[in-house]
């Protein structure tokens, strides 16, 4: 196989490439549509604050450069639209 990836660290050595293991997070909303004008949406995301890393943020790279690949922890949003 000529064409498996090959991992370097910062000083140009050869090696193992990061794996990522499955992963699933929780995600809560809710929603409220006050008149046909106004309405509200809290978004709770990652809800059980579990550190993970996408594949794609750390594919061909070396193990030691994924300590800032993570995703976020939990966090919230919140939206509020009127229309007039």
């Amino acid at each position: 196989m000529t064409r498996t990836p090959m991992c370097y660290t910062e000083l140009g050595t050869r090696s193992e490439c990061a794996q990522t293991s499955g992963w699933a997070s929780v995600d809560l909303g809710l929603g409220y549509q006050f008149s046909s004008q106004a309405s509200i949406n809290l978004n709770v995301y990652n809800v059980l604050d579990r550190e993970y890393i996408r594949y794609q943020d750390v594919a061909g790279i070396s193990e030691s450069q994924t300590r800032f690949s993570t995703e976020p922890g939990r966090y919230f949003t919140l939206n509020a639209r009127y229309a007039f």
